[in-house]
């Protein structure tokens, strides 16, 4: 007789850091049997590793392990949520923050998906180690979300550390938390209770206090998920090109990069690279090289922190010619890409001579409705973007003309 179980999570190391599914029998038969499990809650725009389980139910370890396989969740920005660091430090100590907050997706329970991983054994009492306690959390958590369902909800975390009577003070430190929740915030032991509001630490001085909770009121959530604006390419060359974006953290650690290639597949990406936890705006840049000359490329810039992934706008650019290419040998209009589109889209034309060209869309009445060239050209192989943004659903024609030139082509727009 076998069974088998699920083991997953949001590194590739499956072996120390990873949720399970319960362990189900799968019969004793030798034909092929279907194992599947539903596994939550999971972050939006994350990509999870997995691997199935396999052994004799008589047996003490695993007989068998499933190749690791991979999958990433659709991005929801919708979600909301507080997370709330807490240092736990004996006197002479770092103390390594846990975290206490709310989100959308939240359970009572354990949720491997926002974080909340079941812990081992605690480890000798010499030691300082913080945890969260609770009615479904086994031996502990590092991180307690709770479910957010109202803004008058009233949520209590149970905190337990061990100092072995020793080390005292032992220091509780958390950010200022005025913005996050418009009720009150306590800390409460056996023998005192601070307003966590009116300061951001509090020394227990007591050696016979391990542990203490906070009765927090009114939480406040957001929508932290990180901003993406893909920008224009600059210092275009026949082979590379340099990319830039402006990303907006919102206040957690983000990363962020490009993904770039000849379609809208991409199908490339530049290395990550970490842009902090600022605010306000913060620019990404990247080179991109072994292209092709007289190619046209799709970019656009993605960010990641712990609530989301966001994927900017596709964008275009198009490479110079390389070395003996030349220009052009005729005028040409090229047919836009994407096309349906929404809300944007690429219209490349060329130029064997510098010309006035004049590039316009209309409607199917015969009104203009952009203007998107009107001036003189350089001689090569241009690109416009038109920025549909406002204009109703339908078919649409764009007209050039550049010195005894005149083209014209259809176009839709969709919702």
């Amino acid at each position: 007789m076998a069974g088998a179980f699920f083991r997953w999570g949001r590194t590739i190391d499956l072996e120390t850091d990873y949720g399970s599914t319960a362990f189900r029998s799968i019969g004793d038969g030798t034909s092929e049997v279907e194992f599947s499990e539903t596994i939550k809650p999971l972050m939006p725009g994350e990509t999870y590793y997995y691997r199935v389980a396999i052994m004799h139910i008589d047996a003490t370890n695993e007989n068998a392990l499933s190749d690791i396989r991979s999958f990433t969740t659709n991005t929801d920005t919708s979600a909301l949520w507080i997370i709330i660091p807490l240092g736990v430090a004996r006197e002479g100590s770092y103390g390594w923050p846990i975290r206490f907050g709310v989100h959308s997706f939240a359970t009572a329970c354990g949720d491997p998906g926002l974080g909340e991983y079941l812990l081992p054994p605690r480890p000798p009492e010499s030691s300082m180690e913080t945890r969260f306690l609770g009615r479904c959390l086994d031996l502990g958590q590092y991180v307690d979300l709770r479910n957010y369902h109202s803004p008058a909800q009233i949520d209590t975390y149970h905190v337990s550390f061990l100092s072995g009577g020793t080390g005292y003070p032992v220091t509780i430190s958390w950010p200022a938390l005025d913005s996050f929740y418009t009720g009150p915030v306590g800390l409460h032991t056996i023998d005192t209770s601070v307003d966590m509001l009116a300061s951001t630490s509090y020394a227990i001085t007591n050696s016979d206090i391990e542990d203490f909770r906070i009765i927090a009121a009114g939480p406040t959530p957001k929508r932290i998920c990180p901003a993406a604006v893909t920008d224009t390419v600059s210092a275009t060359a026949a082979t590379a090109a340099h990319l830039r974006a402006t990303i907006y953290p919102h206040g957690l650690a983000t990363t962020a990069w490009f993904e770039w290639g000849s379609t809208s597949q991409y199908g490339n990406k530049t290395p990550p690279k970490p842009l902090g936890d600022t605010i306000g705006a913060v620019t990404l840049e990247a080179d991109v090289s072994g292209l092709t000359g007289h190619s046209l490329y799709h970019f656009r810039a993605v960010a990641r922190n712990s609530a989301a992934t966001i994927q900017g706008a596709d964008q275009v650019f198009s490479t110079l010619p390389g070395l003996g290419e030349g220009l052009p040998l005729k005028f040409s209009l090229h047919q836009n890409y994407p096309n349906p589109f929404n809300p944007t889209t690429h219209i490349q034309f060329d130029l064997p001579i510098d010309a006035y060209v004049v590039l316009r869309i209309f409607d199917l009445l015969g009104r203009e409705v952009r203007n998107l060239v009107n001036g003189p050209e350089p001689a090569g192989f241009r690109s416009v973007t038109l920025d549909g943004t406002g204009l109703p659903t339908g078919v649409y024609f764009y007209r050039i003309t550049g010195g005894d030139f005149t083209d014209v082509k259809k176009l839709v727009i969709t919702r």
